[in-house]
């Protein structure tokens, strides 16, 4: 996660989340242009990112991510990971 996270900061869009996003996540995140990345759950890029790993469960594991932006933390974003090729299937933004 924190590998993934690092480099979607650094260059953040379809590209780069390809290698690490499932296909059908991929293009439900990616297919219209919004003003939230979906990704991030955020409007503009945070400064930092912390992955704290969750709860296995089955075939999948829970991720939990908090941005930081200007020294404040973001609400926590949780990502599930399928075990089977480390591809994340869910993210989910807080509300």
């Amino acid at each position: 996660m924190s590998r993934f996270y690092s480099a979607y900061l650094a260059s953040p869009g379809k590209q780069t989340a390809a290698g690490y996003l499932s296909p059908p996540l991929l293009d439900a995140l990616f297919s219209a242009p919004r003003e939230v990345d979906r990704v991030l759950c955020a409007h503009a890029l945070p400064n930092a990112i912390a992955a704290v790993p969750g709860a296995v469960r089955g075939k999948n594991a829970t991720v939990t991510v908090t941005a930081t932006q200007q020294g404040v933390a973001l609400p926590s974003i949780q990502v599930t990971v399928r075990l089977a090729d480390q591809r994340i299937i869910a993210i989910d933004c807080p509300r």
